[in-house]
C-alpha cells in the first residue's frame, strides 16, 4: 500500500539527482515516458490502485529534468515514474507475471523511500550546518571530530535515546573538554532517565574502551579508534594494547609496537612481551 503524503518539502540537491539519474538511465524523451505512464498505472491497478490519477505528463517531466521545481514528487507520482521506467526498458513488460509485476512494484516503492530518505538526510545536513554556525558547541564538536562528529550530531535528541550524547560526553572529556562534557551528559540524562555520567577516569576509560567495541562490531575501526586513541592518550594501557592489536591486524608492525610499548608503559601485563616478540620478527 502506499502513503500519501499531503505536503512535499524543498526540492533536495540528493533527490533531485536520483530523479534525473533514472530518467536518464533509460533514455526516452519526456513524451515518450508520459505515454506509457498512463498504461503502467493502468497495467498495476490491480495491486496498486493508489496509483489511479498519478500518471505523468510530459510537461512535468520535464520540469524534473530540468530542476524547474521546488518541490519533490509525492511518492505515488515516483511510484509510478519508476514502474514506467523499468516497463520501458523492458520490452516483455506487458507480458509480466503477477509476481514479476510485484517485484517491480516493490523496486518502485524502494526507489520512492530511496528519494525521501535523500530528502530528509539533506535537511538534517541544512539544519546541522545552521546548529554549528549558531552554537559553539555544536562547531567545537565538529572541530574536534569531523565526520564522525557530525554523525553523532545528526542523531541528537529522542532519534539516539541519549546514546549520542552519552558518546559526545565521553569523547569532550578524554579530550579535557570539560564543560562540553557535562553539557552532553546532561542532555543525555534528560533523554534518557537511566543514564549515568562517569563518575571516575576508570570508569571513563571503561566506557570508552565500551564504545569503541562496538564499532569494532560493525567494522567500523575508524570510530572505535577515536576512542581508543583518546584514551589511550589519557593513559589507559588496556586502549593502548588493543590499539596495538589493531595495527597489528592491518599489517603495521611498527606501529603496533610503539603502541604495545606505550600499553607496557601504561602498566599492561603483556605490553612488552608483545612488543619484543614483534620486534623480534623485523
Amino acid at each position: 500500500m502506499v502513503t500519501a503524503d499531503k505536503a512535499s518539502p524543498q526540492y533536495p540537491e540528493a533527490a533531485w539527482r536520483l530523479i534525473v539519474a533514472a530518467i536518464d538511465a533509460v533514455g526516452c524523451p519526456a513524451r515518450r515516458i508520459a505515454d506509457c505512464s498512463e498504461g503502467t498505472v493502468s497495467a498495476f491497478s490491480l495491486i496498486a490502485p493508489e496509483l489511479k490519477g498519478h500518471d505523468l505528463t510530459d510537461s512535468t517531466l520535464s520540469l524534473w529534468r530540468h530542476r524547474k521545481v521546488k518541490r519533490i514528487p509525492r511518492r505515488e507520482k515516483l511510484i509510478v515514474l519508476k514502474l514506467t521506467l523499468l516497463c520501458l526498458g523492458d520490452p516483455l513488460s506487458h507480458s509480466w507475471s503477477d509476481a514479476q509485476r510485484r517485484t517491480a512494484l516493490q523496486n518502485a516503492v524502494e526507489f520512492a523511500d530511496e528519494v525521501w530518505k535523500a530528502r530528509d538526510e539533506d535537511e538534517e545536513s541544512r539544519a546541522l550546518a545552521v546548529m554549528i554556525k549558531g552554537d559553539a558547541r555544536y562547531a567545537r564538536t565538529v572541530e574536534m571530530l569531523s565526520e564522525y562528529g557530525e554523525r553523532l550530531l545528526r542523531q541528537v535528541g529522542v532519534r539516539s535515546r541519549g546514546e549520542a550524547e552519552a558518546k559526545l560526553a565521553v569523547l569532550h572529556q578524554l579530550n579535557g573538554d570539560s564543560d562540553d562534557a557535562r553539557y552532553w551528559s546532561v542532555l543525555a540524562a534528560a533523554v534518557n532517565p537511566a543514564y549515568k555520567a562517569v563518575s571516575s577516569q576508570k570508569e571513563l576509560f571503561s566506557t570508552a574502551r565500551r564504545f569503541a567495541a562496538g564499532y569494532e562490531r560493525v567494522r567500523d575501526r575508524e570510530a572505535a579508534r577515536m576512542y581508543l586513541v583518546r584514551a589511550a592518550g589519557g593513559g589507559d594501557g588496556d586502549s593502548a594494547y588493543q590499539l596495538g592489536q589493531m595495527a597489528e591486524l592491518e599489517g603495521d608492525v611498527r606501529v603496533a609496537v610503539d603502541w604495545y610499548r606505550r600499553a607496557a608503559d601504561y602498566g599492561h601485563p603483556d605490553g612488552r612481551l608483545r612488543a619484543e616478540s614483534l620486534m623480534a620478527t623485523f
